[in-house]
């Protein structure tokens, strides 16, 4: 089911300028990714392990999504049938 976490997952919600996020956007490819999301995992990983902070390298893994569905596809509607 879309929207659904898995035991263990967490949100995290920040605020960025659009600006800022404009920025992240457009160097996502050159720097190798293909979605903001694990640019950000990377980029708070690296900056702990800067700071002396060792975690496991499975700690910065996607959250897996198995059996969880997908994000619905925009302007998908279902019709309820008699």
């Amino acid at each position: 089911m879309a929207g659904q976490r898995s035991k263990g997952q967490k949100q995290v919600i920040t605020m960025m300028k659009e600006s800022f996020v404009e920025k992240i956007d457009e160097s996502l490819s050159e720097c190798g990714y293909t979605d903001r999301s694990s640019f950000i995992r990377d980029a708070v990983y690296e900056k702990l392990e800067s700071m002396g902070i060792k975690l496991p390298l499975i700690e910065k893994a996607a959250p897996q999504r198995t059996g969880k569905g997908g994000r619905p596809k925009k302007g998908f509607l279902t019709k309820k049938t008699a």
